[in-house]
């Protein structure tokens, strides 16, 4: 259960920096093709953890 904590733990990073990108893009900081690769990692990393979670649940 001590590994599934620590997916959670990082599954929520991912939505930190989700939200530090947006704010990043909205300032105009980041590329706009920049954003949607670093998107669609953070979404990629989102799914895995989300996978790994759930088999632990089994």
């Amino acid at each position: 259960m001590e590994r599934k904590r620590y997916f959670e733990i990082a599954r929520g990073s991912c939505i930190e920096i989700d939200a530090a990108l947006d704010i990043a893009s909205d300032l105009g900081y980041l590329d706009p093709i920049d954003t949607a690769r670093l998107e669609s990692s953070m979404t990629l990393c989102f799914k895995l953890l989300s996978g790994l979670i759930h088999a632990i649940e089994k």
